[in-house]
């Protein structure tokens, strides 16, 4: 019994531990992809707008190589990718959708100021693309 709830109380400090979200561009395979961090307030815009999604059970199929979407890890790993959100960089079935492609426009503005301008506008012809 004591295993067990220092088990739940090591869980609910990891809980409750403050991290930074990680935003990973997913687009290059031969270089490191472009990486930056949410500060707060744009972390907690960032919960406001997963929580706004509806839920999805779609089938999702990210390509090997060019835009692959952004990753979101805080402690959990997220991809976003053609509006959908999926549970894990690997995973193909989304847990939620957008009806648009918002929220991955307003992820890739986040990291706009430590990327080349031709970059950011190819992704976001990207990210708009069907």
């Amino acid at each position: 019994m004591q295993l067990l709830l220092r088990r739940q109380e090591r869980k609910n400090h990891l809980t409750n531990h403050i991290t930074v979200a990680r935003i990973e561009l997913d687009i290059f395979s031969g270089r490191p992809n472009p990486a930056w961090d949410l500060d707060a307030a744009q972390e907690a815009e960032l919960r406001r707008r997963l929580a706004r999604l509806r839920p999805s059970v779609a089938r999702v199929s990210v390509p090997g190589l060019g835009y692959r979407g952004l990753i979101v890890r805080d402690g959990d790993e997220l991809r976003i990718y053609r509006g959908h959100v999926l549970p894990g960089s690997e995973a193909d079935t989304a847990q939620s959708a957008a009806a648009d492609r918002d929220i991955e426009r307003w992820l890739l503005e986040t990291g706009k100021a430590g990327m080349d301008a031709s970059l950011y506008n190819w992704v976001l012809q990207q990210i708009g693309n069907d």
